[in-house]
């Protein structure tokens, strides 16, 4: 099943972990990296590679913090959530959703 995911997420153009980044961050839009990386039990050097190859593909949008600068916001561009879409579809009629062992 696993096999199944990545191999359709590969068709995507997009990694497990990326897909998991990115439709954390649509649900949750303004996050930082470290509360990502807090969540994804993860370091945040680690999450950053992730975030950066989003962001190269137009998927992600990275923002300064009005408050401090020093922080950055992540949000999901609208290439992003169309993704995030087709992700979410993929998953939702996936041929093994459905079996039972």
């Amino acid at each position: 099943m696993l096999q199944q995911y990545r191999v359709q997420l590969s068709n995507l153009g997009v990694t497990p972990i990326q897909a998991g980044v990115l439709l954390y961050l649509q649900r949750y839009p303004g996050s930082y990296r470290q509360s990502v990386a807090d969540d994804f039990g993860r370091d945040a050097a680690w999450i950053g590679v992730v975030v950066r190859e989003l962001h190269r593909h137009g998927w992600l949008k990275k923002q300064r913090a009005p408050c401090d600068d020093s922080y950055v916001l992540l949000t999901v561009t609208c290439k992003g959530a169309a993704l995030a879409r087709t992700i979410t579809r993929g998953l939702a009629t996936a041929p093994w959703r459905n079996s039972r062992k």
